[in-house]
């Protein structure tokens, strides 16, 4: 009995396409892997493009929010500060 690629183990008797059959596993598996892959990466476009418009929308407002706070000092030191002038034409 001739058991080619084309025969199952199962049942010798019955050609089975193996070759077919491989074929559909790996197309289904290829679909459900570029769908994933396209879900992920149209949901990271979706959630970087609401982040950039929230984020230009609040540039584009204007919100000032200013603190200022004055504190009274008796006594100032005086850094000392010693610029050195390295122009060599003066």
């Amino acid at each position: 009995m001739y058991h080619g690629f084309w025969k199952t183990k199962k049942n010798p008797d019955r050609p089975d396409f193996q070759i077919l059959s491989l074929l559909m596993k790996t197309i289904i598996n290829l679909f459900l892997f570029r769908s994933f892959w396209a879900v992920a990466v149209f949901g990271m476009i979706g959630i970087a493009t609401w982040m950039i418009t929230e984020n230009f929308l609040k540039f584009f407002s204007y919100p000032i929010e200013t603190k200022v706070t004055l504190k009274n000092a008796p006594d100032l030191e005086f850094p000392a500060i010693t610029l050195c002038n390295l122009n060599k034409f003066r």
